[in-house]
């Protein structure tokens, strides 16, 4: 069984992000010895220091991380790059991962809020020049005034073409932090806004379910 969770935006102390469900969220999975995929901006690097969240009191959530072999991780537009992430966690760091029809990935380059020249240069200069433009303190004010309208709408838009496609490919994406389930299309939900907002994807023999956290209720597919 493997359990997908996004934007925890693990930060310094001082942030949205909702600690004590994520601790009783993690004890319940690796309780059952599910396997944990991190869909992207687990950490905040944005608002607060890598070295901050490190000697900050949500470290030790960093550490039982770190510290688990049963954790897949998938790198979003907060965490660090690709390199101090993959230091620090001490296995590969994952942009994108297709299992059993599914393909998971965070979304943020997904989104038309972020640069879409990064997106071509990108194409061009490889991940390396993506970490640093997208990085950048431009495209971070850029992405913080967008925050405030941040929607599922552009992602499916962005998807829809490659859906028609291949209407068989499942998209398990999260960026927006809105919980949403369209069947081809289910997004995980954040753990840093209104308790609402929590939830988490169940993936088991190739099916994905979204539920809601705490009360683990399923949340069932809507029409677009």
């Amino acid at each position: 069984m493997k359990i997908i969770s996004s934007d925890h935006h693990v930060d310094k102390g001082k942030g949205p992000f909702n600690r004590a469900a994520f601790l009783a969220f993690l004890k319940w999975v690796f309780g059952n010895g599910y396997i944990l995929i991190l869909n992207g901006d687990f950490l905040e690097c944005w608002a607060d220091t890598l070295e901050e969240i490190l000697n900050g009191p949500n470290a030790d959530i960093v550490r039982m991380i770190i510290d688990h072999p049963e954790v897949i991780i998938i790198k979003g537009n907060h965490d660090p790059d690709l390199k101090t992430m993959a230091k620090l966690f001490r296995r590969p760091i994952y942009t994108v991962l297709e299992i059993d029809g599914h393909r998971i990935l965070h979304g943020d380059r997904l989104d038309p809020a972020l640069d879409t020249d990064v997106e071509q240069e990108t194409v061009k200069w490889g991940d390396r020049f993506f970490e640093w433009a997208n990085n950048s303190w431009l495209n971070k004010i850029r992405n913080w005034v967008a925050k405030g309208d941040r929607k599922n709408e552009p992602l499916i838009a962005s998807l829809q073409d490659q859906h028609k496609s291949n209407p068989a490919m499942k998209w398990l994406v999260a960026h927006s932090h809105i919980p949403l389930n369209l069947g081809w299309y289910i997004n995980s939900g954040c753990w840093c806004d209104t308790p609402d907002t929590m939830a988490f994807i169940m993936f088991d023999k190739g099916v994905a379910k979204l539920y809601s956290w705490p009360l683990m209720a399923e949340i069932k597919e809507s029409a677009e």
